[in-house]
């Protein structure tokens, strides 16, 4: 009789609908010969509790908790965790994937109890992320402590770059590094006017973003430069769901060179991206987490072949300059505008970043090189 698939169980607090790195993940372990169930944390309590997604098996659990109060997050948290153990208690599991810090603590108790190997994956460093922009740095050197010290009884320690991989050197493991990149799309396989006549796009020069809708990644700025703007053959497209959601789509209406997409399903991200001529993934400087963050939109950009713009002095703006791929420019209305305008207008520096990205994400920064690091640490365990 056949050994059975090793069956791994991902740890999540977010609902999964789905998110993106962690399904990435999945179904590369999927492929490779695993069996994945994720338990996730529903806050919302919107989606179904039980779900098979590409293969994956979802259970979801409350309790029900707000996304804006930290204080709420601290109380019900444990709660979730209780739950989560629980369940595991259960399972016939061979291995428990914690995905960030808010993860770890019940991925060890799991893996202690049940005597499996336990990874620990970091999706962005949590103690800045949940600092802000205004941080206080005691806290933010006491989370990073904890994390040390939980991610040490990790069998393996994925993240997702250099910066954030040497942070959690000190926990006296070696993390591989696992970025956030696209599966690749092959050349012609979107049709870019039937896109662009589906979105009511004529032939405007499209800059687009598809994602979260928050604070800091210069959205309801970047409406209020358009309004200023005097080029009028340049079109913005926003996509995506949160908080500033009502917000963006107020302020954007009668706009002749602002659209407001809605919520995207996440198969047209990539085909959205590919219709278009620019991304933006500006990120306010001043945060510390965007400072050392590696944001899908620049992987997706690359491999559409597509220019990015960026904000310069912090990691996403330094690789798009070091790989040639987009223009880092300051955290500014008039800087974002000098920007667009430089690349719509310079056809040859359009086309050379065009080149240079889809190169970029051909040698490198593409899903299956990530896939493989990703097997081939899990084969070691």
């Amino acid at each position: 009789m056949a050994d059975r698939p090793k069956h791994v169980l991902m740890l999540l607090t977010n609902p999964f609908r789905p998110d993106p790195r962690v399904h990435k993940e999945a179904r590369s372990l999927i492929e490779a010969g695993y069996k994945v169930s994720i338990i996730a944390w529903d806050r919302d309590m919107t989606s179904p509790e039980e779900e098979m997604v590409d293969g994956i098996s979802i259970k979801r659990f409350g309790p029900e908790s707000g996304y804006d109060s930290f204080f709420d997050h601290l109380i019900n948290l444990p709660r979730f965790w209780k739950r989560a153990r629980s369940h595991a208690k259960k399972m016939n599991i061979d291995i428990v994937h914690a995905h960030d810090l808010d993860t770890l603590l019940p991925g060890v108790k799991i893996s202690r109890r049940k005597k499996i190997p336990l990874v620990y994956d970091a999706h962005e460093s949590y103690s800045r992320m949940i600092s802000g922009t205004s941080p206080s740095m005691w806290i933010i050197k006491l989370i990073d402590r904890v994390e040390r010290w939980l991610s040490s009884k990790a069998d393996i320690i994925i993240t997702v770059n250099d910066r954030l991989r040497k942070m959690l050197e000190p926990s006296g493991k070696k993390p591989i590094v696992v970025m956030n990149c696209p599966l690749l799309p092959e050349a012609g396989e979107t049709n870019r006017l039937d896109i662009r006549n589906e979105l009511g796009i004529e032939d405007q020069f499209v800059m687009i973003y598809i994602g979260v809708l928050e604070k800091d990644r210069f959205l309801l700025e970047s409406i209020e430069a358009m309004k200023k703007s005097e080029d009028k053959d340049i079109l913005l497209l926003i996509g995506g769901y949160g908080t500033l959601e009502d917000e963006i789509k107020k302020n954007s209406e009668g706009m002749a060179n602002v659209k407001f997409l809605g919520r995207i399903p996440s198969d047209k991200v990539m085909p959205y991206t590919a219709a278009s001529d620019m991304v933006l993934c500006m990120f306010n400087p001043g945060d510390l987490n965007n400072q050392i963050g590696t944001p899908n939109k620049l992987f997706e950009a690359m491999a559409n072949g597509k220019p990015i713009i960026v904000t310069k002095g912090i990691l996403s703006g330094d690789i798009a300059t070091q790989e040639k791929v987009g223009l880092a420019v300051g955290y500014s209305e008039e800087d974002f505008l000098k920007g667009v305008d430089r690349i719509s207008n310079d056809k040859d520096i359009l086309s050379q970043m065009q080149a240079n990205g889809r190169q970029a994400a051909e040698i490198k920064y593409n899903w299956k090189e990530m896939s493989n690091r990703l097997i081939e640490a899990y084969s070691k365990l």
